[in-house]
């Protein structure tokens, strides 16, 4: 899910009420008798939106139906085109994040910056193979769900990379 944009408020303020919110989906989903159900909170593309990794992993913490989700072209398109894939599973691993949920898609350029315009993936931005050897070098269970406009095509792109670097489905 998105979360939400930092609008007016500071960094601080709008994490306060956006975990204060999802307390009180929690206590309702249970009223409801609801249970089991778990949250993505997405990480988000643009620095007005509310969904940095750390934000997220925090946020995992004090709200336990809310896991992170990683959109890694959102956090690619955040750190001005940059991403270091190692890192954010890292991040993850120590966050107690035994599973990670994810997309991955390609991002278009405008004005010198990538924007969340998905494109195809086999694009320079963001580049999908470093991904995939990071995931099979640290054997990450990982859900990876192909999100560009051109869904089956890319995804068996995906698929044949991680083949490539020796990934295997278990039976």
């Amino acid at each position: 899910i998105h979360l939400g944009y930092y609008g007016k408020l500071g960094v601080e303020e709008a994490y306060t009420r956006i975990r204060d919110s999802l307390l009180d989906v929690r206590d309702r989903l249970g009223s409801m008798g609801v249970k089991g159900v778990m949250l993505g909170g997405e990480t988000m593309a643009k620095s007005t939106q509310f969904g940095t990794l750390e934000e997220l992993i925090e946020l995992s913490r004090d709200v336990d139906i809310v896991k992170p989700y990683i959109d890694w072209a959102h956090l690619f398109a955040r750190n001005g085109g940059q991403i270091d894939y190692s890192s954010v599973l890292e991040k993850l691993k120590q966050a107690g994040i035994t599973h990670v949920n994810s997309h991955f898609e390609g991002l278009k350029k405008r004005g010198g910056f990538y924007v969340d315009v998905h494109d195809t993936v086999d694009v320079e931005a963001p580049p999908f193979r470093p991904l995939a050897e990071a995931i099979i070098k640290r054997g990450v269970d990982i859900t990876l769900i192909c999100e560009s406009p051109y869904l089956e095509d890319d995804a068996l792109k995906m698929k044949a990379v991680l083949e490539q670097l020796g990934y295997r489905l278990n039976p």
